[in-house]
């Protein structure tokens, strides 16, 4: 007969300790093909204009074309230009990938107050003045 606690330890599941390996990311320590690729490679953000710069901390947001222009006070279509570029000159394959850069390299984006707050009827007063 197998006592209440000899069935607690036969069933016992090794799990990960998920904050070592995130730790083991965010320190450059790991091997793992998330650290490898153009995401992680910084060297085409000192290409990005002012503009992209401002339109690359909105995607970090998660904004869309049409938002971004609104933000910038733009055309839709040019946000969609600047994104194009964005994506070009980083060398990544999307604004998704984009977006990511913008959070992994931020210090290297964000100068402050880069991105106009939104004074729009609205807008969410709970945004920054500086975009970030």
């Amino acid at each position: 007969m197998h006592t209440m606690e000899s069935r607690r330890a036969s069933v016992a599941v090794r799990v990960p300790d998920q904050h070592a390996e995130l730790d083991a990311h965010s320190a450059g320590n790991c091997d793992c093909t998330l650290l490898r690729g153009a995401v992680n490679d910084p060297r085409g953000i000192e290409t990005l204009t002012g503009r992209e710069r401002q339109v690359l901390t909105l995607l970090g947001h998660g904004m869309p074309n049409r938002l971004i222009a609104r933000r910038l006070g733009i055309v839709e279509r040019t946000a969609k230009a600047h994104v194009a570029s964005i994506v070009e000159k980083l060398g990544v394959s999307s604004r998704l990938e984009a977006a990511l850069m913008a959070h992994l390299h931020h210090p290297l984006i964000c100068t402050g107050d880069i991105v106009p707050r939104d004074t729009s009827p609205r807008a969410n007063t709970r945004t920054t003045t500086h975009g970030c």
